[in-house]
Formats: C-alpha cells, structure tokens, sequence
C-alpha cells in the first residue's frame, strides 16, 4: 500500500505540546496535544530512544509496548 495518497492530518489536529514523560515499565512515555487541548496522543520509546508508536487512548499504551516487545 502506497502512503502518498493519505492525507496529511488537518491543522488543528497536531501535536504542538508536551503535556507530561513519564517511565513505564522501561520504557518512555510521553502525552502531547495540540494547542487548543482537544486532541491527545500518547507516544511510546523504548530506553534507546528509538520510537515505538503511539495511540490517542491512554489505556492502550501497554498495547503498544506489548507489541514492540
């Protein structure tokens, strides 16, 4: 499947702050949202920096280290 064909995410849907990092589990955390606070994600890295992923559901952050494990 080809990328070029998704759209890049409207405007007001990026992330421009970093709400908290936290540790979990041996990994980093971090929440981010946009300016106006409406949208959240939470960013998963493990503990050589390297990105794993990310979800807009808090409680599924553990599906994500689960799955880079």
């Amino acid at each position: 499947m080809s990328t070029e064909f998704i759209p890049a995410p409207e405007p007001e849907f990026e992330q421009t702050r970093v709400v908290d990092v936290f540790p979990l589990h041996g990994f980093t955390c971090a929440h981010t949202t946009n300016d106006s606070g409406t949208v959240d994600w939470w960013h998963v890295f493990a503990a050589d920096g390297h990105y794993l992923g990310r979800t807009s559901r808090p409680e599924y952050v553990g599906a994500v280290i689960q799955q880079a494990r």
